[in-house]
């Protein structure tokens, strides 16, 4: 006599085979060549989403639609002009680098499952590489009220200069009162000259101002002078 199947077994065994659950958008298996092609074509389209896909982890982790929009208007028409050649295609693919135009390269990485992604290169947001993208990543890790991740945004010689503990500390004790920084500050993204040295102020509403300044290449936050900062010292975090 076979034996009968319950409702629960029934429902368990669905809901193991996924049959309950919404499909998730899987971006779909490229070869080598196709991944920096795919990805710029995204980008130049405005599908950030699309484009975000197709980046390996960490990176995709870490790299906001908005921070996408920010490294492709930081980037200009010069960066617009190389991601329409790359979309082009035809591009030499040697041990998971992909040669671009002008000399440059774009890192692929295989995923878990054998997916190949876009790892890092010319054609990336590098972290904090830009003033618009370290706003953005500060803004991020406020929102989120990560004191760990706000001190990657830091610049090394206030660190090596504070110590970790102390700006830790400093940290903690205006994190709460600092959230509604979040909105202003990433409106700030789009009133952001373009720098033309290694520092950059820019003046917060209704008063107050941000300081960013760049070391080895990338944009740090080192200081932040606001109204709901107030009697906090400023400073970052």
């Amino acid at each position: 006599m076979r034996a009968r199947t319950t409702p629960t077994l029934l429902l368990a065994a669905g809901w193991l085979a996924g049959c309950c659950l919404p499909a998730r958008p899987v971006p779909p298996a490229l070869d080598p060549g196709e991944i920096a092609p795919a990805y710029a074509g995204k980008l130049l389209a405005g599908d950030l989403a699309g484009a975000r896909q197709l980046l390996a982890e960490p990176l995709r982790a870490t790299t906001t639609e908005p921070e996408l929009s920010a490294f492709l208007a930081a980037g200009g028409q010069e960066l617009r002009a190389l991601l329409a050649q790359v979309a082009r295609g035809g591009l030499e693919v040697v041990s998971f680098r992909v040669r671009l135009p002008g000399g440059g390269e774009a890192e692929i990485r295989p995923e878990q499952g054998g997916e190949l992604r876009l790892a890092g290169g010319a054609l990336c947001p590098a972290p904090q590489g830009s003033p618009a993208v370290a706003l953005l990543a500060f803004a991020r890790a406020l929102e989120a009220q990560d004191c760990a991740a706000l001190l990657t945004t830091a610049p090394p010689a206030t660190l090596a200069r504070l110590g970790r503990d102390r700006l830790m500390e400093g940290c903690r004790a205006r994190l709460e009162r600092s959230r509604d920084l979040v909105q202003p500050l990433r409106e700030a993204v789009a009133r952001l000259p373009a720098p033309t040295g290694d520092r950059l102020t820019l003046a917060l509403e209704p008063a107050g101002k941000l300081v960013l300044v760049r070391q080895d290449g990338r944009w740090f936050v080192e200081d932040l002078d606001a109204p709901a900062a107030a009697g906090q010292g400023g400073g970052n975090p």
